[in-house]
């Protein structure tokens, strides 16, 4: 019987010495594991299989989790960052849970509680929205852009005889009614291009700060019509803490006992992601107002407080009605561009 005749493999020994550690791509080194189950890189560059597991963390009502310089999650009405626990009051009913935690810079927002906190400082929370309601009077004049009261020395429709240098007139020949300025060195009433209303009351500005976006109401059965169209959304120009200025026009000062709500307010939304120093959200369904609705809305640059001011600028906050039929899926901000999914396709924002 005749054998084939077998060539001898060659043995050969590869020392690995170093271990690289784990690289999950195509192509790897040696020394590299492209998985890695039970192993751990922690002592590099030896070999060595990872620690037992255990719990970190136990919550008694934990209800969301976001990562910032440490690990931060929401337990019961509490706000837990590190070993510090800071009681925010957020609301554990059942229709307000699980939370939504957006990270934007230092702080965190937190949703649908509507609230936020400063993880650098945090003695540093509260309410995104704020609104106040007046109790007793609140009076209504023209003023300047820094609050000061004008002196109206007449409202009529004709030109008043004998004005003095500064002196101001309301001109109710047409509407809407124009405020002018008498100046002695051209001879003419002059326009005031931009009017101010300045709206006292005990308290009515501490809520706000210069340049919110707020809401009016409480205004509208007023007896006086340009009182009536104060009832809207406006943009705090300046305050102080018991007054308000926003941009407007009155026939003469007016005083009411009635109570003005001023508000504050974010929109109820679906799903909210971070982007460009901005909070992007979207909405499909019932609004605060009871109005069906289907937008996305996105925060005043870099103040995730306000969602309503147009003052026509880059910084305004931004809404728009979508024509897509259907539920939002989900938000993600990728490449920089906020993306907002639906089943069937995918809104992106230039």
């Amino acid at each position: 019987m005749r054998y084939s005749t077998l060539n001898e493999l060659p043995t050969t020994r590869d020392m690995v010495d170093v271990f690289g550690g784990y690289n999950h791509n195509l192509r790897i080194s040696d020394g590299e594991f492209y998985d890695m189950t039970n192993m751990t890189s922690d002592h590099y560059p030896v070999l060595a299989p990872r620690q037992q597991r255990g719990v970190y963390k136990s919550g008694i009502n934990p209800q969301g989790l976001i990562a910032k310089d440490s690990l931060c999650y929401v337990d019961g009405s509490n706000f837990v960052i590190d070993e510090y626990s800071v009681d925010m009051g957020l609301s554990t009913a059942v229709e307000d849970c699980p939370k939504q935690l957006i990270s934007m810079g230092a702080y965190v927002i937190i949703l649908p509680d509507k609230k936020w906190i400063n993880t650098a400082d945090i003695t540093e929370f509260g309410n995104i929205e704020a609104s106040i309601t007046t109790e007793g009077a609140v009076n209504f004049s023209l003023c300047s852009l820094s609050g000061a009261d004008y002196e109206i020395k007449s409202a009529q429709d004709t030109e008043p005889e004998s004005p003095e240098n500064m002196d101001y007139w309301i001109d109710t020949s047409a509407q809407p009614h124009t405020l002018k300025q008498w100046s002695s060195v051209s001879s003419m009433w002059v326009t005031v291009p931009t009017t101010y209303i300045k709206i006292s009351a005990t308290g009515i500005g501490v809520p706000f700060k210069q340049y919110d976006g707020v809401k009016i109401s409480g205004l509208t059965g007023s007896e006086y019509s340009d009182i009536a169209a104060i009832d809207g959304a406006f943009v705090v120009w300046t305050k102080g803490d018991d007054y308000l200025v926003i941009v407007g026009m009155l026939d003469a000062t007016r005083s009411l006992t009635d109570a003005v709500t001023v508000a504050r307010t974010m929109p109820d939304m679906d799903f909210v992601t971070e982007s460009e120093n901005r909070l992007w959200g979207c909405r499909y369904g019932i609004a605060e107002d009871g109005n069906v609705v289907n937008e996305i809305y996105a925060s005043k640059l870099g103040d995730f407080k306000n969602w309503s001011c147009f003052m026509g600028l880059s910084t305004d906050s931004y809404v728009v009605s979508v024509g897509t039929d259907g539920q939002f899926t989900g938000a993600v901000t990728h490449l920089g561009y906020p993306l907002f999914f639906k089943e069937n396709c995918m809104h992106k924002i230039y």
